[in-house]
């Protein structure tokens, strides 16, 4: 890569390419939303000498595979020199306020769309230079400034004479040779009145001279600076502070090869996102799938290599760099197969009784899911047969020991990639487990720290209780996916908050998942805050519940009848964890340790074992 360089260039000849399309935008910039205010503020600057900062130009070539757009306010319909990766709200305005003969499209007080034409009070601005400010004047398309419920006009500039007379100078005949023309109709329209020479004069030494002669610096990036570092360069210097979406870039890279991205992309949002699909498929953004076309691309690529038995097979990665490198001809093979995967994905995690986007533990393990589902699906394409049952088995164990191991939290694209390599070959039947399943572990004390479904193992706790068999405790009907949404149901407290506070069992037992189930809103309010033995009763008598179905539904949350009914919590809550436990060991195919470790009986009172 050549080093980029800097130099400082002039306002007129920095606008003037803006007007010829000499330079340009990268189509991943976003569209421009400066403000009628801090358009007056920046001219107020630039007419006062003010540095407005550095700007920052790539070297365009066709090779450089991004496409590119004009400025607002400009139709230029020609290949660009440079694509500006920083000053696109400076560069738009200033074009737009100066350069451009039709008004600017901004934004108004209100946040709405406005067209504004911008001037300088001469009068004001050479007695108050101190605050130039406040003599640049924005008006609106038709000149006219109007007050009163836009009954009485203020201010009209609809006319070069009407300028004259209210000594309003436009901005937008600084240049293109249309000052001088402005200048002699202002002088014959006061008949060269010495005063109004002398006036006009100063002005022009005070700001129009500034302007014209106003100089910026400029940081000239070569044409094979790669995309990666556009990317991170666009991220540093966005003024805007937002965050450029490795998807937008790649629309802009797929865009010169005349494939519109987003597009295909809002296509298979929409079909992901129908009223029979899953709800956790709303997860899944733009970004997401790029990431998983990309690493069902670079696994292929690896697979094949090592099946051709290339000494060094080409890496797996979906980093914003391997994303970037993504062929459109790849993209175009695999879209297809990942949009499946996905749609895959979302029936395994119904069948795990994950329900919805806010049940869901990790986003981001749904890209690995969805690369396997595809893969395996190739597979099965080629010829290959993979034992169905063993297959949900081995899929179900990497995904709960991503999650009630926690680790899917951090490095998470490494995660990916030896992920979906260790479960390809332990699915066709390689004796080593995947690094996910062999890493994860589960200390049984992190159910005291579990109150929240901001933790992904709360939310998965949740899933294996009702995957378990759990039954509503007023209706005893087993909360599946239909019944869960009808039935209102949330994550409440088996022995209920006001009674523990009032019986002082301490807020971290109290509040945990240990003494959290999912019930319906209608059972909780049944509940109320009363004692389990109270609240019991009430549910048989109010529900029409039986003495031997409530025993029966209340158990099916892992609970210990008995003992809830007794009101005896510190039983009742070493009952229930080796309860979960349970499940979480099942879950995870692996025994959970450290049952009867010294933190496990100080955190429980007792061990777990």
């Amino acid at each position: 890569m050549s080093k980029f360089y800097t130099l400082d260039e002039k306002l007129p000849e920095i606008l003037k390419q803006i007007h010829q399309g000499e330079l340009q935008l990268p189509d991943f910039q976003r569209g421009w939303v400066w403000d009628d205010n801090r358009i007056r503020e920046l001219i107020a600057s630039v007419a006062s000498s003010f540095p407005m900062g550095a700007m920052m130009l790539l070297e365009y070539s066709p090779q450089t595979k991004f496409n590119y757009r004009h400025f607002v306010g400009t139709a230029a319909a020609t290949e660009p020199k440079n694509l500006v990766l920083d000053g696109q709200q400076r560069l738009t305005s200033l074009y737009n306020a100066f350069y451009s003969q039709n008004a600017t499209v901004t934004i108004g007080n209100k946040g709405k769309e406005i067209k504004r034409f911008y001037y300088i009070d001469i009068e004001k601005a050479l007695t108050e230079p101190a605050s130039l400010l406040d003599a640049v004047v924005s008006v609106p398309e038709d000149r006219k400034i109007r007050e009163n419920f836009d009954r009485d006009v203020t201010l009209d500039l609809s006319s070069p004479e009407l300028e004259f007379k209210s000594k309003m100078f436009p901005l937008n005949k600084i240049f293109n040779d249309l000052l001088d023309v402005w200048q002699e109709g202002f002088f014959d329209f006061y008949e060269y009145n010495s005063d109004i020479v002398k006036l006009l004069t100063k002005f022009k030494k005070v700001v129009v001279r500034p302007v014209e002669s106003y100089e910026s610096p400029i940081i000239h990036l070569p044409k094979d600076t790669p995309k990666a570092a556009v990317c991170q360069v666009f991220e540093k210097v966005n003024t805007g502070g937002v965050t450029l979406n490795v998807f937008e870039l790649v629309t802009a890279i797929f865009a010169s090869d005349e494939f519109d991205l987003r597009t295909d992309w809002e296509k298979r949002s929409k079909e992901m996102r129908k009223k029979d699909m899953h709800d956790v498929l709303r997860a899944v953004d733009s970004s997401s799938f790029l990431a998983a076309v990309t690493l069902l691309t670079r696994y292929s690529a690896n697979r094949e290599a090592r099946l051709a038995g290339v000494p060094k097979p080409p890496a797996i990665g979906c980093k914003r760099e391997d994303i970037l490198d993504l062929p459109l001809d790849k993209y175009r093979l695999y879209a297809d197969p990942i949009e499946h995967g996905f749609k895959q994905a979302a029936e395994f995690l119904l069948g795990e009784f994950v329900f919805s986007r806010d049940h869901l533990p990790y986003s981001t393990q749904l890209i690995p899911l969805a690369v396997i589902m595809a893969a395996k699906e190739m597979r099965k394409g080629e010829g290959k047969i993979f034992d169905e049952s063993e297959t949900a088995t081995k899929i179900s164990t990497w995904y709960w020991c991503g999650v009630l191991g926690e680790l899917y939290h951090s490095s998470n694209e490494t995660r990916f990639v030896n992920d979906v390599t260790g479960m390809m070959d332990w699915l066709e039947g390689g004796t080593e487990r995947p690094d996910t399943v062999a890493r994860a572990f589960f200390q049984p004390e992190r159910l005291l720290t579990l109150k929240t479904r901001n933790a992904a193992a709360y939310k998965g706790i949740t899933a294996l209780i009702l995957k378990d068999g759990a039954r509503d405790f007023l209706t005893g009907k087993k909360m599946e996916h239909e019944l869960f949404f009808s039935g209102r149901y949330d994550i409440h407290h088996i022995f209920p908050k006001a009674y523990c506070s009032e019986s002082d069992i301490d807020e971290d037992r109290r509040d945990c998942i240990v003494n959290k189930t999912p019930i319906s809103s209608n059972s909780n309010k049944t509940i109320g805050g009363i004692a389990p033995s109270k609240y019991l009763k009430r549910i048989v008598k109010t529900g029409h519940v039986s003495e031997e179905n409530i025993r029966e539904f209340v158990s099916s949350h892992q609970v210990n009848f008995p003992l809830l009914a007794a009101d005896k919590f510190d039983s009742f809550f070493i009952d229930r964890a080796k309860a979960l436990i349970v499940l979480v060991a099942r879950a995870m195919g692996k025994p959970v340790e450290g049952l009867d470790s010294d933190d496990v009986v100080n955190g429980f009172g007792a061990s777990l074992a």
